[in-house]
């Protein structure tokens, strides 16, 4: 059998326990571990903690009948400490009177109030060209099909309008990625 051959790593000094960090990155660590049991500000409606951040969801453009988000998810949203804002009529297409958001605890307010108060959006469709401007500096999640010719339209303008699209058409779909 071949002889042990001996590891080229010198080591200088005292031999650190095994699962030992240095000093700096011990502090750093304690950093974040405190501000991560750090509570949230404020509390929600339904008393889970709030998270700085609102979700928007605004009606779709056009003849489309679905909604990018239904009352039981805005509902799972909110429970987790988001804020969820609804475009009055979003979700009337989709069978989802404004009233079944409020009772799940969205807000329902006109569309310049929710795309101002919003910072991440969904949609099933990307906003229109036009519109594009008033998501500045925010987030939308939708089908933006970025390949497709209209696609990279929507992507030069987006871009121009300093929106962060997220298309829903490059998100893995096989299970391995699910896990």
């Amino acid at each position: 059998s071949p002889l042990p051959v001996a590891c080229p790593r010198v080591r200088s000094g005292p031999r650190q326990p095994k699962g030992a960090m240095k000093a700096p990155a011990r502090a750093a660590f304690r950093r974040l571990a405190a501000r991560a049991r750090a509570p949230w500000p404020a509390a929600s409606p339904v008393g889970a903690f709030s998270r700085p951040l609102t979700v928007g969801v605004v009606k779709e453009p056009g003849d489309e009948t679905r909604v990018a988000m239904v009352p039981s998810v805005a509902k799972a949203f909110i429970k987790d400490g988001y804020t969820v804002t609804m475009e009055k009529g979003a979700g009337e297409k989709a069978g989802f009177p404004d009233k079944e958001y409020v009772e799940a605890g969205c807000s329902v307010k006109d569309r310049a109030s929710v795309i101002s108060d919003g910072k991440l959006f969904f949609s099933i469709n990307p906003p229109p060209q036009e519109e594009l401007s008033k998501f500045g500096g925010k987030t939308v999640v939708g089908w933006v099909g970025r390949l497709l010719p209209s696609g990279k339209e929507v992507v030069e303008a987006a871009t121009k309008a300093n929106v962060q699209l997220i298309d829903t058409t490059a998100v893995p779909r096989i299970t391995i990625a699910q896990k």
